[in-house]
């Protein structure tokens, strides 16, 4: 059976940016055709760590990484 092999979950290690788009990319990317529900994506993000603040510069290509993903 194949369905037995089907991802049903993923954990992304570490918030921010870079695990935020992290997710917004993958559940675009495992969005099945006809709108059936992907697998469950888990951002897994530290209390204790604040905001670093480091390359965190917003920089011309979000304009296409929204748009991927499907924000205005």
């Amino acid at each position: 059976m194949q369905d037995d092999r089907k991802i049903r979950s993923v954990a992304i290690v570490g918030g921010g940016t870079a695990g935020w788009m992290a997710a917004g990319a993958m559940a675009k990317a495992f969005a099945a055709p006809g709108g059936s529900a992907g697998p469950t994506i888990t951002v897994i993000e530290s209390e204790t760590i604040g905001t670093v603040g480091v390359g965190e510069a917003t920089i011309p290509p979000i304009r296409q990484f929204n748009s991927m993903i499907g924000l205005d």
